[in-house]
């Protein structure tokens, strides 16, 4: 007769909360009980941080949140070098005519809202800053880690996590299961939880380049510039990375594509 791998009294672990998911959610929940006293376990199935921009900017309100877990300071370090008064704006190119300006100081908008202004670091900056302080809080923190199965019962949760190198399975038991594992969550599956609203909004691509054009948006009191007019593209929108660089040269390049098979079709972004 074969054990059953979420039989409770088989457990190689115990631990108050597993976080399954290691990404900006996962590692600011699991910080936010660290500040608590309370050391949850977490897993991420993939080897690390993000290596790709993805999310460019955090509102206010995060920022409120990150202050009061005491980080404000270090995710400031690490944000672009822009002033803090900046604007959004159509252009026909980085150089060329500015068609509207959509918002001539953006962070003037949240003055009365918030004292902690909101913040344009990219996500593959910002979750190193929060694995920091997740590693530097004692929370145990591992990748390359996934959830394989589940089952709840009234006085906690089974799990059995795999090593997704080394391809051994544990089996944890635990008080609680938090599933910070994305849109496609396997826990939200798992649990039969559906979802609702309009599906899917738009397909959007990101490419991250090279480029020397800091003077080009300072010279449009810029953080973010839309261009609508590229052929093949409802819209482009370019935005700053930062990469640590001594000088700004990476960018994100948002593209909205109207058809697929997504054709990029190339035009100078920066001439008129």
């Amino acid at each position: 007769m074969m054990n059953n791998p979420l039989n409770n009294s088989l457990s190689d672990e115990t631990v108050p909360v597993l976080v399954v998911g290691g990404s900006l959610v996962g590692l600011s929940f699991s910080l936010f009980l660290a500040r608590q006293g309370i050391k949850p376990l977490v897993v991420e199935r993939h080897p690390g941080t993000a290596i790709h921009p993805r999310v460019s900017s955090l509102t206010a309100r995060t920022m409120e949140i990150y202050r009061m877990a005491g980080i404000e300071e270090d995710i400031r370090r690490e944000e672009p070098p822009f002033p803090r008064e900046f604007g959004v704006m159509f252009v026909e190119s980085l150089a060329g005519q500015m068609f509207d300006n959509l918002m001539e100081d953006m962070s003037a908008y949240f003055t009365d809202l918030s004292p902690v202004a909101g913040n344009g670091i990219a996500q593959d900056l910002l979750e190193p800053v929060l694995r920091a302080q997740v590693e530097q809080a004692s929370v145990d923190l591992r990748y390359n880690v996934e959830l394989i199965e589940f089952e709840p019962d009234a006085d906690g949760i089974s799990v059995v996590i795999r090593d997704r190198i080394s391809g051994e399975t544990r089996r944890v038991r635990s008080e609680y299961l938090v599933a910070a594992d994305g849109s496609k969550s396997v826990t939200r599956t798992q649990l039969g939880i559906g979802q609702h609203g309009e599906g899917t909004i738009c397909h959007l691509i990101s490419m991250v380049f090279d480029a020397d054009i800091h003077e080009l948006f300072n010279s449009q009191n810029a953080h973010m510039c839309f261009l609508p007019m590229i052929q093949q593209a409802e819209v482009w929108c370019c935005t700053p990375e930062l990469t640590g660089d001594p000088i700004y040269t990476d960018w994100t390049l948002y593209m909205i594509p109207k058809r697929k098979p997504w054709r990029i079709i190339q035009r100078n972004a920066v001439s008129g």
